[in-house]
């Protein structure tokens, strides 16, 4: 019942379903269903945006598979721990459970195991995909992400492969792989229409709408942008929104405002990494008017950087490099601008983050 409702986006009637299943398996002593119990209801948490709660309990599950020593539950426990600290921005720490969770269901009755409302493996590559691509983990991001696409794919499965493609296609979007993010992203998206997948429907289409943007298609973006998101929708879903289609000179004080409220809302849930995001797009948008305000855009810059070096993301704070160097260029500190790039360039390079490290070339060859 819990997986049906949940596909659907239809939240209310899911902790009811739980409470009884797990005060069930209470009353006949079974203890693998309470331990399944508990890892639906950490994901139920994860899903409100209580994190911290949702790691907790699916601590629990985790202690009780390894007690068990049945692999289903170990690999769907690091699943639910890891999805849980991916929202909270422990980058490092959630790759390492959605690690282990593939290790447990990679092989031939894990890949066939269903589970909160589809292939389960799928599932768990896909996020594990956007926490290696936050860290830039590029080669192990695509490696992951696209098994689990695959896995979808072979099984014709629709919710799975909607979930699938925005792992992946958020691992090439922050690589800077656009046309290959539009064309997994595109699949994820045609699957969510034709099957009216609520429950991954803000995830594909904003990842969709923020690479059409960065690939010039501006008006397929807006078109996207116009879709109502349901109040399922992430806070990443609304950052990607926001960073495709909200810094046009007719939106900035509507995205100001959509921007702080969901950085209040991320900070609320301690979703740092989020809040790290939306840091940089402040800066952006701060940057983004003629008469731009570049103390206001570099503090939002420095804010962003110092967060992404405390969680690790590396993608990110090329991208402050490069801000932070093109505010210090438009106020004439021509030494400490190429300073920004050359660290941008640098950390791009490293990472093989092409595009980014053409614009700080770029930037280099100019003063």
């Amino acid at each position: 019942m819990r997986d049906a409702h949940f596909v659907l986006n239809e939240m209310s009637p899911i902790l009811p379903h739980l409470e009884k299943a797990r005060a069930l398996a209470e009353r006949i002593g079974d203890r693998e269903r309470m331990a399944l119990a508990a890892l639906y209801e950490s994901g139920f948490h994860w899903i409100r945006g209580e994190h911290q709660l949702a790691v907790e309990v699916g601590l629990r599950g985790l202690a009780a598979a390894e007690e068990l020593d049945r692999w289903e539950l170990r690999g769907l426990a690091h699943y639910r721990v890891g999805t849980a600290l991916l929202f909270l921005g422990e980058y490092t720490t959630a790759a390492d459970h959605l690690r282990k969770s593939v290790a447990a269901l990679d092989h031939e009755a894990g890949r066939a195991l269903l589970r909160f409302g589809g292939l389960v493996l799928s599932f768990i590559a896909s996020f594990a995909a956007w926490a290696f691509a936050e860290l830039g983990e590029f080669a192990e991001a695509e490696t992951v992400g696209q098994m689990g696409f695959d896995l979808a794919i072979n099984a014709n499965h629709a919710y799975s492969i909607s979930v699938a493609s925005f792992g992946l296609g958020h691992a090439y979007l922050r690589q800077g792989r656009i046309a290959d993010a539009i064309h997994i992203l595109e699949r994820g998206y045609e699957q969510t229409k034709l099957h009216n997948i609520e429950a991954a429907f803000d995830q594909v289409v904003s990842r969709l709408a923020y690479a059409y943007a960065q690939a010039g298609r501006s008006e397929e973006a807006r078109a996207l942008g116009q879709i109502e998101v349901t109040h399922f929708s992430f806070l990443s879903s609304t950052h990607f929104l926001l960073a495709a289609i909200g810094i046009e000179s007719d939106r900035t004080e509507l995205t100001l405002r959509q921007a702080r409220e969901v950085h209040q809302t991320a900070t609320l849930r301690g979703e740092r990494g989020i809040v790290a995001w939306m840091e940089h797009l402040f800066g952006d948008i701060a940057m983004s008017d003629s008469s731009a305000e570049l103390s206001v855009a570099e503090k939002h810059y420095r804010t962003a950087a110092t967060i992404a070096d405390e969680l690790g993301m590396r993608p990110l704070l090329v991208e402050c490099h490069l801000g932070l160097g093109a505010g210090a260029r438009r106020a004439d500190r021509e030494n400490d601008a190429r300073s920004e790039f050359q660290s941008a360039l640098m950390m791009a390079e490293g990472m093989g983050i092409e595009s980014a490290a053409t614009r700080a070339r770029g930037y280099l060859q100019t003063s």
